[in-house]
Parts: structure tokens; C-alpha cells; sequence
């Protein structure tokens, strides 16, 4: 043993460790127990085979005075573990045992097929523990766990906050948990999602296989509880992130619309606005300049169970919320029949106007800032049935309210690949609908992209065109279709969500997006130009 020099008695290797690797029994349970997630093998007939740290006697401890496992000293009014548990000695045999037999006392035969998938989940572990499922950054563990038993403290903590706030676990389910996912594997996995837009389904299938490479589907399968613990820890991250977790329970409040989401940190705000801007001989350079566009790969399937559509806060994100959004589309005024100043645009009138039974959404909308790209919060909104004017009218409305202030700034460009269509009777379709205001700007200005502006007749470009809008500077007006081709890459797998899981989905990669910019933002604006 590397540890206590016993000579033929390092019979586990922990491959997780850097040193002292090869160890006996009583060695590895002790250096392990604030380690329980490293992978071990257990030497026998020549050879180490794969093995766990529950079988050397390493649990997972809740109670902070750790005397509620059989490593504490001995209590005669205990009755909770027999006597020959007390003393921490286990038979390395027993453990060997135990690993294969599913926790009923009895060692399988060599013609007897393993368990797969659910039915994977071992019982109980030598000292008798439950064995939970915990979910870590790599692999999937079945591991005892120790609740406290003390009369006070936190022996009085249900079971479910006792793994939250001393095993670093997030249970599936409050009541009776018997899967975990460790804090730091979720942080993991959250970065791995977001990052290189790995799926659920891909996630679980990628665990499974690098615990058991050779036998996957004999590993505890926690698909189902992932799509779960992958809502609730995005939420409760937010909660925290943005502020709102740290208030009293009895005084607690939602966040307001839009307020869990990443906004843009350079566009004018009361914030970075410089003193005395309004009298600065530049001060036309403080303009909103808003951007829209809509993307049809954003499809949504009809779902199978609609009462299965909980959202988590809504409206807080990058959508309005669906009970106010489907009252302000109700009441917003229709220009259909009035004349447009331009030839028909055949994409918008084209695309997403299929009417079928499998899809109820053909795709989405934004609004962004143009000179920036960060999308703007409450500005995303759902198309129905093509590219129609309401649905943008609400998200714009919804822009207005969350991310501008007409006292500070008086100036606003608007840029849209059809402006010449969508923006003739903009302020008409405001006017007219009860639900929208229209904030008291001095100036609005109306443009298309520099690419679309060459899909329009000639009149277009002398009237819409970025390259003539006054004290503006240069802003193309496409930094959509930049950012849709990596939003692109996760749509896909929002078609079978829940319409509340689709936008909570969609919110954390746009609100991602916002936040990679707004980290280079200093950097790239301190840094000097290259030549």
C-alpha cells in the first residue's frame, strides 16, 4: 500500500488520483470518503477490474458531525447499525460481492444477464445504506448515502435539503429522492450545453458510455429526471445571477419582465449615459438602433400533452409572457388589406404559410440591437402562420417597455428586411390597437439591411437604405442572420419541448449570446486597431 507500506495489500488503484494510487482497504476508504467520485479497480485473477468505491465502504456523509455512520464512536441507545459495523472493517470479498449482486445478498452466476437501464440501480450497499443514482460531471455513480439522524440540527432538515446543502446534490424529487445530480456536474453540464449545444439525450448518452464503455445500457438510465434537473438548474442559476435569489421568503417577489436575461450593457441606458450628453455637440451619436428578423427554422411539433406545458417564470426572458402576449395579439390592429408602397415580397409571403397538423409555430422572431448584436430581452416573439406583422408589432412593443426610455434618448432607428411593407402603417397599427403605445420619440428612422436592400425595386434604395440615414454611421442592418446560424445548431432539438421548455431554451442561448458579448466588450473596444 502506498499509504500505510503493507506489503500485498494494495489491492485498489484509483485512477482518478494523481499519487498514491495503488492503495489497501482501509487506505482508500479513508482517503476517499471526501472523494467519492473517483473510478477505482479492484485487483483479482491477475488483473484490475472495474470496480466502485461503495465496495471498498465509501459513502456519501450528510450529517456534519459525521456521527450518523458506522465510522462514529459507539452510542448504546443507538440501534440503527449492529455491532460489527461499528468498527469501519469490511471484507474486501464482501465488497467484490456486493458489486455484482444488485444488493440481495446473493452473487449472480456466470449465465444470469445484468440488469439494464432503470432496472440497473443497486439496492444497497455494504454498510447497508440506500444507494442513490448521482449524476456527476463524467459518469453516473450508485453510491450509499447517510442521512443525519441527530435530534437537532440538521438531523431535523428534510431529506432533499440535507443533500442540497451538505452533499452538494440536487435531488430529482423532494419526496423520496433516489437520483441526484452533483451541483458541479450540472455547472458542467450547463456549459457543455451551451458551448457545444449538446443535447439531453446526447448528454445521457455520452455518460453512460464513458462509465461502462463496453456495457452502456447496463448503466442506471436518468434521461427522463435530466430533462427535469436541466430546467430547474438553468432557473435557479438565473434567480442567482441576476439577483433575485437572496430575498426573504416572506417578502419574496418575481422578477419583473425580461429581467432573467443578459441585455445588451453598451446601448444607452441611464446607466453609461455620460453627464450632460444631452448638451454635447456629439450627441447625436445616442440613438437606439433595433434590428428584426425572422428565422423558420424555429419550427414547434403540436404537443401530445398540452397540460405538460408548465413555465418556469415566465416573461422573464427573451419572450413576453403567453397569457399577456396572446391578449395584446388579439387586440392589435391588421393592415392586411391596406395598400403597401412596395412590389410583394415573395419570402414573406411564402414562407411558413403552410397550414398542416404536425406544426403550431413556423418560427420565431427577434429583435436586436443593431450595432451590437445582443439580443434584446422580451423582443423574441412566436410566428404562427408566416411572417406577420402583429406578432412583431407585440415583441416591439415589448422592446419599447423593457429596453428603452424616450426621456433619455429621443432617436431610434428601426431596421427591417421588408421595412418598406412593415413600417408604411407602423405607427397606424399602434394607434389603432389598445394594448401598444407608442413612446414619444423625436425621430424614427426606417432602413433595410444592405443585403436585402438589392432584393427590392430601385425607389427602395434611395428611400430605405442604411447609407443615407442621417447621423446614423454605418450599420448594416444583417446582424441577425449571424446570429441565427448559431442559434440554428440547438432548434432543432426545441421542436418535440414543451412550448414552455422551447422558450426557456431558446432564452438561455440567446441570453448566452448576449453575455460572450458583453465579456469582450471592454477588451475589444480598449484594445487598439490593428493596422
Amino acid at each position: 500500500c502506498d499509504l500505510c507500506d503493507t506489503p500485498k495489500s494494495a489491492y485498489w488503484r484509483c485512477d482518478s488520483c494523481q499519487c498514491n494510487r495503488d492503495l489497501c482497504t482501509p487506505c482508500i476508504r479513508k482517503t476517499h470518503m471526501p472523494t467519492p467520485y473517483h473510478r477505482v479497480r479492484y485487483y483479482e485473477e491477475h488483473q484490475y477490474r472495474e470496480a466502485w468505491l461503495r465496495d471498498a465502504g465509501v459513502f456519501i456523509q450528510l450529517c456534519p458531525r459525521g456521527s450518523s455512520g458506522p465510522f462514529s464512536m459507539d452510542d448504546p441507545d443507538d440501534d440503527v447499525w449492529p455491532d460489527e459495523m461499528r468498527g469501519g472493517e469490511m471484507d474486501e470479498g464482501e465488497a467484490e460481492a456486493r458489486l455484482r449482486d444488485n444488493g440481495e445478498g446473493e452473487e449472480l452466476g456466470e449465465g444470469i444477464a445484468r440488469k439494464r437501464g432503470k432496472e440497473a440501480k443497486i439496492d444497497k450497499d455494504p454498510w447497508g445504506y440506500d444507494v442513490m443514482v448521482i449524476v456527476h460531471e463524467v459518469d453516473i455513480h450508485q453510491i450509499g448515502v447517510a442521512y443525519c439522524k441527530c435530534q437537532a440540527g440538521a438531523g431535523l432538515l428534510p431529506y432533499d435539503e440535507q443533500l442540497l446543502r451538505y452533499g452538494g446534490l440536487m435531488p430529482v424529487t423532494t419526496k423520496n429522492p433516489e437520483t441526484c445530480f452533483t451541483l458541479r456536474g450540472l455547472a458542467y453540464h450547463q456549459m457543455d450545453r451551451l458551448v457545444g449545444k449538446i443535447t439531453p439525450w446526447a448528454k445521457m448518452r455520452k455518460l453512460r458510455r464513458h462509465t461502462n464503455p463496453l456495457h452502456p445500457s447496463t448503466v442506471a438510465d436518468r434521461y427522463a429526471e435530466s430533462l427535469r434537473i436541466m430546467r430547474e438548474y438553468p432557473a435557479i442559476d438565473n434567480l442567482i445571477v441576476h439577483g433575485f435569489a437572496h430575498q426573504p421568503e416572506d417578502k419574496w417577489k418575481p422578477p419583473p419582465p425580461g429581467k432573467l436575461m443578459h441585455g445588451c450593457i453598451t446601448c444607452p441606458v441611464a446607466e453609461n449615459l455620460p453627464k450632460g450628453y444631452a448638451k454635447d455637440k456629439d450627441s447625436w451619436a445616442f440613438f437606439y438602433s433595433l434590428a428584426h428578423d425572422g428565422n423558420f427554422s424555429a419550427q414547434h411539433t403540436v404537443s401530445r400533452q398540452p397540460g405538460n406545458n408548465v413555465p418556469l417564470f415566465p416573461g422573464t426572458g427573451a419572450f413576453q409572457d403567453p397569457v399577456s402576449m396572446k391578449e395584446d395579439l388579439a387586440s392589435m390592429k391588421s393592415d392586411q388589406d391596406v395598400k403597401k408602397p412596395c412590389h410583394k415580397h415573395q419570402a414573406a409571403a411564402l414562407t411558413g404559410k403552410t397550414r398542416n397538423k404536425i406544426t403550431d409555430i413556423k418560427g420565431i422572431g427577434a429583435w436586436a440591437c443593431a450595432r451590437h448584436g445582443c439580443f434584446c430581452r422580451g423582443g423574441t416573439c412566436n410566428y404562427l402562420l408566416g411572417e406577420a406583422s402583429n406578432p412583431a408589432d407585440v415583441a416591439l412593443n415589448n422592446v419599447f417597455k423593457i429596453n428603452t426610455d424616450a426621456e433619455l434618448i429621443d432617436r431610434i432607428q428601426l431596421l427591417y428586411d421588408i421595412w418598406c411593407r412593415y413600417g408604411a402603417h407602423l405607427r397606424e397599427r399602434f394607434d389603432g390597437s389598445p394594448n401598444v403605445s407608442w413612446p414619444k420619440f423625436r425621430e424614427v428612422m426606417g432602413g433595410v439591411g444592405v443585403w436585402h436592400i438589392y432584393g427590392h425595386i430601385f425607389q427602395c434604395y434611395g428611400r430605405w437604405s442604411n447609407l443615407y440615414a442621417r447621423h446614423c454611421g454605418i450599420v448594416d442592418g444583417e446582424i441577425l442572420e449571424t446570429l441565427w446560424s448559431v442559434l440554428n445548431q440547438i432548434l432543432e432539438s426545441c421542436r418535440g419541448m414543451s412550448l414552455a421548455n422551447r422558450e426557456e431554451v431558446i432564452t438561455m442561448f440567446q441570453s448566452d449570446s448576449n453575455l460572450r458579448k458583453t465579456l469582450n466588450m471592454g477588451a475589444r473596444f480598449t484594445s487598439s486597431p490593428s493596422r
